[in-house]
């Protein structure tokens, strides 16, 4: 599992992001729903009711504001905004516009600007979210190909051990894996190559035997290599 450790976090980030997204979708069909079918009427705010904000161990609140309003039917009608804000946006008294479906009253919302474009910012958010998951996903997957074909294919060099680091980028339970990086010069092109192994989840420094490691290179393709880490020894299972 721990192996897989940076596909899983990309693909919970994609999932997440792609979920937000999904629920901002929604709401903005709603939301248009309502702009195009709904009917106006004019509320008054008679109530703030407070919750506590989720996740929040502080005592922080969300302001909730009830509206109610006459439907042209004669009906009086109150409803819970969605939104929720710290502090709260409307005070009790506030008169507010109001849109609502004239064959269920009951389905009303708050025409305000802040409602209006609320979902917008959250698919936004969302798919930042999303696309910094794919991204994540597609470096890992193209990654272990270019590590496959490397090991397949790729001619062996004998790399210099410049260090072994921790990936500061992966925490799973907090611990960290350990790289190992090296580095080859190509005496047919005078070049420095920088290597980095895969993760590794156990301190390799004392299996480590030497300064040097071996490096599967593909000839035409430099940056597709494979650090061979096969010298350390496997975790149980």
């Amino acid at each position: 599992m721990k192996k897989y450790a940076k596909l899983l976090c990309g693909s919970l980030f994609a999932t997440i992001g792609l979920l937000v997204v999904g629920f901002a979708c929604l709401w903005i069909v709603r939301n248009a729903h309502f702009a195009n079918f709904g009917t106006h009427a004019e509320g008054k705010v008679v109530e703030n009711v407070s919750r506590r904000s989720q996740n929040s161990s502080g005592g922080a609140y969300s302001y909730y504001p009830i509206v109610e309003f006459m439907t042209d039917a004669g009906k009086s009608v109150r409803i819970q905004s969605t939104l929720g804000t710290n502090p709260a946006l409307y005070s009790v008294g506030d008169s507010v516009k109001v849109l609502y479906d004239a064959k269920q009253p009951n389905r009303a919302k708050i025409d305000s600007d802040t409602e209006a474009w609320l979902p917008v910012g959250l698919a936004a958010f969302g798919s930042i979210f999303a696309l910094i998951g794919l991204y994540v996903v597609f470096v890992e997957i193209s990654s272990a190909r270019h590590r496959h074909d490397a090991r397949l294919h790729g001619t062996r060099v004998t790399a210099t051990i410049t260090g072994i680091e921790m990936d500061q980028s992966i925490d799973v339970g907090g611990q960290r894996p350990y790289l190992i990086l090296a580095q080859w010069l190509n005496p047919a092109t005078g070049q420095l190559h920088l290597f980095k192994s895969e993760s590794i989840w156990f301190d390799p420094k004392p299996f480590i035997k030497g300064e040097t490691i071996s490096v599967f290179v593909e000839p035409h393709n430099p940056k597709s290599y494979y650090v061979d880490i096969s010298i350390l020894p496997k975790i149980a299972a």
